[in-house]
């Protein structure tokens, strides 16, 4: 899991999407989506997911990456969990990774922190959540992405 880990930074840091800032517009997170394959992350409830998601994400709510079993409650998981996680749900190193939430990017933001403590410079967070999805002609599915574990 650790290869995959490396394998993700050094492909991620060579990518063709660049950006300085780790927020992304909803319409430039459409062009990605019609242009190249993306780790899309809804860290929004299930329930939420299920009642609606963009085309494409897969549901990682805030309990997947916060530790259970630390001492002090809210701790980053260690990456080799966080490895098996994002392998088991079918995030692929090689891909940029969009996050997004529906609290202000306080969920999406979290993750996004975790990533970057990790040295995963190619994430970024969708400005404005599902809401700023909402405002472009864009729609929602209630398909569920279930994607292949990756290695």
């Amino acid at each position: 899991m650790q290869k995959l880990l490396i394998l993700f930074v050094l492909i991620c840091s060579g990518t063709a999407f660049a950006q300085s800032s780790p927020l992304l517009e909803a319409t430039d997170l459409n062009e990605m989506l019609s242009n190249q394959e993306v780790n899309l992350i809804d860290v929004r409830s299930e329930q939420d997911y299920i009642e609606g998601h963009i085309p494409g994400a897969i549901n990682f709510p805030r309990s997947e990456y916060a530790c259970s079993n630390c001492q002090t409650k809210g701790l980053m998981l260690q990456m080799d969990t966080l490895e098996a996680k994002f392998s088991a749900i079918g995030v692929r190193g090689e891909l940029p990774t969009v996050i997004y939430d529906d609290r202000g990017a306080v969920n999406a933001s979290r993750l996004w922190w975790i990533l970057s403590n990790y040295g995963i410079d190619n994430a970024f967070i969708l400005n404005g959540g599902v809401r700023s999805w909402d405002s472009i002609p864009a729609s929602r599915t209630t398909e569920i992405t279930d994607l292949p574990p990756s290695e």
